[in-house]
């Protein structure tokens, strides 16, 4: 709420070249002319944000993976791995490559998201942060409501990616 505040407020700002010098109505009707737009920018970015934010989960899992992998560990893992509020896989090898993952990119403790690990490699990734990131594959806020839903989920998002997984 506080982000649609601000955006509020700066479309003033744009609407009348200043703080101080606009009437209630002028105000008012730059608002409503320049918010919207800005609005659906922060969505906008938002979206681009968790896209890239899918990317480098997947970089990093395929990073410890194949570092895994020179330490002779043979992967065992095939299929979605989760770390979210919706589930946490709790097999070992998994926990062994996000804990190895948080070396890397510590904010990953703090990321809800899901990989697709098959044959030792991560080949899709899912993030939520208010809004999915798939990777591969591109929501766009054109296009996420139709290939999501409405109310999606990490089940939803996963479908999506597993859909560009086949077809890429």
């Amino acid at each position: 709420m506080r982000k649609k505040r601000i955006a509020l407020a700066l479309a003033a700002v744009i609407a009348c070249g200043t703080t101080t010098a606009c009437s209630p109505i002028e105000l008012f009707l730059g608002m409503s002319i320049v918010a919207p737009s800005m609005i659906g920018y922060n969505k906008k970015a938002k979206l681009q944000s968790n896209a890239a934010n899918a990317k480098t989960v997947l970089t990093y899992v395929n990073m410890v993976l194949a570092e895994l992998d020179e330490e002779g560990t043979a992967i065992t893992l095939d299929g979605w791995y989760d770390q979210n509020n919706e589930n946490v896989s709790s097999d070992a090898q998994w926990q062994e490559v996000r804990e190895k993952c948080a070396e890397y990119y510590a904010d990953i403790e703090d990321c809800e998201f899901s990989a697709y690990i098959s044959n030792g490699a991560c080949l899709g990734a899912v993030v939520y942060d208010g809004r999915f990131g798939i990777y591969p594959g591109v929501l766009t806020s054109d296009n996420y409501e139709e290939l999501l839903g409405n109310n999606p989920d990490f089940d939803d998002a996963k479908a999506v990616v597993a859909e560009q997984i086949v077809n890429y």
